[in-house]
């Protein structure tokens, strides 16, 4: 739902900025705490959003900024610019961009064909991106996380530990544009995302694995060695 005043919640939908924006903000919260609860709140916001918002297939469309109406009462229509805070559609595209390269996919794409969703999407606007870029800035962070892999970020350890601390916030000091996290807390080996499977602690010391396209390069157990890793 789009709004609220004084503790109570009006009936308008929720428009395609606004499920791109919270999706987006669940996944920082999951890369800052490490808690579970806040993917699966995005995955449930990530599949809604490609039912009700999708306007084609994979290669071609986009979106609508408004969800169906059950009615037909409502015109729906997309504007892809961005001005003050991102257009629905940079929103959508980052959000889903950063759950796909943790491993997921939504409205019954794979991560990869949730990825290549995405990069139509960019590839839609690149006129507009090189015409008016100052209507592009939310496409063009969007683009910038593509040129930069987008990277990575398996984060194994538990949250308490200051050493994992020091670990996530070099990560977050340092991220190249678009970094997609995933934490495990304790020992590692978790199933909470398919970035995580198979990456464990070091010698009971907390580890980073940095990849590319899910492939990891060897994990680092210091801040220093990770914000090495990511300015690469």
């Amino acid at each position: 739902l789009r709004v609220s005043r004084a503790g109570q919640v009006g009936s308008a939908p929720g428009m395609l900025e606004d499920y791109g924006n919270v999706i987006s903000a669940l996944l920082v919260l999951h890369a800052a705490t490490g808690e579970t609860s806040w993917l699966a709140s995005a995955g449930e916001l990530a599949d809604v959003l490609m039912a009700e918002f999708s306007a084609g297939a994979v290669d071609s469309g986009g979106w609508y900024d408004a969800p169906a109406d059950p009615d037909g009462l409502l015109s729906r229509r997309y504007t892809p610019s961005d001005n003050a805070y991102p257009s629905g559609g940079s929103a959508a595209a980052a959000a889903l961009l950063t759950w796909s390269r943790l491993g997921f996919g939504a409205g019954g794409l794979e991560s990869a064909d949730l990825r290549r969703f995405c990069e139509a999407r960019v590839l839609e606007q690149q006129g507009m991106m090189r015409r008016h870029p100052r209507f592009a800035g939310g496409w063009l962070a969007v683009l910038a996380a593509l040129i930069a892999g987008p990277l990575e970020l398996a984060l194994v350890g538990p949250a308490a530990d200051d050493r994992t601390v020091a670990l996530r916030s070099a990560a977050f000091r340092a991220a190249p544009p678009g970094l997609a996290m995933a934490r495990a807390s304790g020992a590692g080996g978790d199933t909470a995302a398919p970035l995580l499977v198979g990456r464990t602690v070091v010698a009971g010391e907390p580890a980073a694995y940095v990849c590319r396209n899910s492939v990891c390069q060897l994990p680092v157990t210091t801040a220093a060695d990770l914000t090495e890793l990511l300015a690469e």
